[in-house]
């Protein structure tokens, strides 16, 4: 093994060793946010539901309630037990209208409190258009404010059935 090569395996392995020690409440906002985007690429829905805020689970929640016509604890049920007919109903819908296998691979970076927020991330599209998403601490871990960035004013548009 020449030298070069030694190099790269031990940078290597003190990567993983920091990384790996990281624990939810030491992730920055950035890291949090392509945590958040690559488990709702790799419809791994459970976690992504905990990276929401309160804020933006309640008015999901609500929305979804509204459109189904259940009520928010029966919904809000559903979404914590990861259940099948969320992950098809709500899930499948979000990955795609949020282009979440997109969102995993663009720039991001801090971008500073915004309208309320603790933090955002500022994403650098492809084409080169920016959106700020703000970013919370809610019990001491970054979570993200969808809600709070898209529909400020908890009015989300519910398709028709």
């Amino acid at each position: 093994m020449n030298m070069k090569t030694m190099l790269r395996c031990a940078l290597l392995s003190a990567v993983l060793l920091v990384s790996g020690s990281l624990s939810a409440a030491d992730m920055g906002p950035v890291v949090a946010l392509r945590a958040f985007f690559t488990e709702v690429a790799g419809q791994n829905y459970a976690p992504a539901w905990s990276a929401f805020t309160r804020r933006s689970q309640d008015g999901i929640v609500a929305s979804v309630a509204g459109s189904e016509h259940m009520t928010p604890a029966d919904v809000r049920k559903l979404f914590d037990a990861d259940d099948q007919r969320i992950r098809a109903g709500f899930w499948d819908s979000f990955k795609n209208s949020s282009q979440a296998a997109t969102f995993v691979e663009v720039a991001m970076a801090p971008g500073g409190a915004l309208n309320g927020s603790d933090d955002s991330v500022v994403m650098t599209l492809p084409n080169g258009n920016t959106v700020a998403l703000q970013m919370f601490r809610e019990g001491g871990v970054w979570k993200v404010g969808w809600m709070e960035t898209f529909f400020p004013d908890n009015k989300v548009p519910v398709s028709a059935h």
